[in-house]
């Protein structure tokens, strides 16, 4: 997790310019109401990563990135789990 502004600025705009879908987030939540029309702009990549400190977010469906959120007493073995019961 990045806590400094200015990195979290930079990876910000590097997302950005990656074309990624990035939201700003307050730590799990979206910081901005309608969150999945967000772009990011050099402009408000300052505003909400760089003055405000939010936490960087990304809209998965449209970035094509899939996450598996879960909580496992031995994670190794567990995503080894989840991963052979995937093929």
């Amino acid at each position: 997790m990045l806590t400094d502004t200015s990195n979290l600025l930079d990876a910000a705009v590097g997302y950005m310019l990656g074309g990624a879908p990035i939201i700003p987030l307050h730590g799990k939540v979206p910081a901005i109401r309608d969150w999945q029309r967000f772009v990011a702009t050099p402009t408000n990549c300052q505003d909400w990563f760089g003055t405000r400190g939010c936490n960087i977010g990304l809209r998965t469906g449209e970035s094509g990135y899939i996450v598996v959120d879960t909580i496992l007493r031995k994670p190794r073995r567990g995503l080894a789990r989840l991963c052979r019961r995937r093929r």
